[in-house]
């Protein structure tokens, strides 16, 4: 009978699981590289176009307008800066998208309301960035209506994308109390949305009237505020605010002491009756 008790007991016990390969490298991997990437590319492409522009004197374009005197970023974009302007909007496209994904690698999305949240930021994240890449290829100069069609994609897309985003972060901030950070990420993104959607608007209202100089000076402050919304992933995708593996290992510890206690009372048991 000892012996049954024995056996019972080992064939309670937790068997321990090994990591894959794969599974330790997408564990342990700096996620938080991505946003700063993105940031990168995107504010350095930004300085360089206004720095030619400015040391060649400020030229006019040919897709500018009779009375504009500042030219927009898709008016540098569209001269001799154009292959810069796609590679950078490629690459600022491609991180800022990685970043968006690895939003789910760092933290446990509990409920269905999140859950459904981050697809829909994801999504738009992927419009906004693969149309930055289009209003980039079809420039201003030679296709103006599908770049304004594609700008206006990418604005929505990223403004979409940021919305979703800030409310799943205020849900988060109130599920894990124990992560300020979470809860900081969540101001600083609703008052970088808050100030983006005010820009667009503006944007939008002196492009419409032919307020081209105004334009584009609210066109230039929406482009550096998309740095900072960009780079404030990168305090969400540190280790430090890492959500996910800290409900795996409570659910885990869990889970062991439901197994140990339920060894314990049927040792109890076996005990009993021998």
């Amino acid at each position: 009978m000892s012996s049954q008790a024995s056996n019972t007991s080992l064939n309670l016990a937790p068997i321990p699981t090994r990591e894959s390969r794969l599974q330790r490298v997408t564990k342990h991997f700096p996620y938080w590289i991505f946003p700063l990437f993105a940031g990168f590319f995107w504010f350095g492409m930004l300085w360089t176009m206004i720095i030619v522009w400015l040391a060649q004197g400020q030229p006019k374009y040919t897709s500018m307008s009779p009375n504009q005197r500042i030219a927009y970023i898709s008016d540098i974009g569209a001269d001799v800066l154009k292959p810069l302007f796609v590679t950078g909007s490629a690459l600022t496209g491609v991180f800022f998208f990685c970043s968006l994904l690895a939003m789910r690698r760092n933290h446990s999305l509990i409920r269905r309301l999140e859950r459904t949240l981050d697809v829909l930021s994801v999504l738009a994240g992927f419009m906004g960035a693969v149309c930055l890449l289009l209003l980039a290829v079809f420039d201003t100069r030679r296709h103006p209506m599908l770049h304004r069609l594609f700008l206006l994609l990418f604005m929505l897309g990223v403004v979409f994308s940021a919305l979703f985003t800030t409310i799943e972060y205020r849900r988060l901030g109130k599920t894990f109390t124990e992560h300020p950070i979470l809860k900081i990420s969540y101001r600083f993104k609703q008052a970088i949305v808050c100030g983006e959607v005010a820009l667009s608007v503006g944007f939008g209202v002196t492009m419409y009237r032919k307020l081209n100089d105004v334009a584009a000076i609210l066109e230039w402050l929406v482009a550096f505020v998309f740095t900072f919304y960009v780079l404030s992933f990168f305090f969400d995708l540190r280790p430090k605010a890492r959500t996910k593996e800290e409900l795996r290992q409570e659910t885990l510890e869990h889970r062991e002491a439901s197994e140990s206690n339920h060894g314990s009372f049927a040792q109890r048991i076996l005990g009993r009756t021998k």
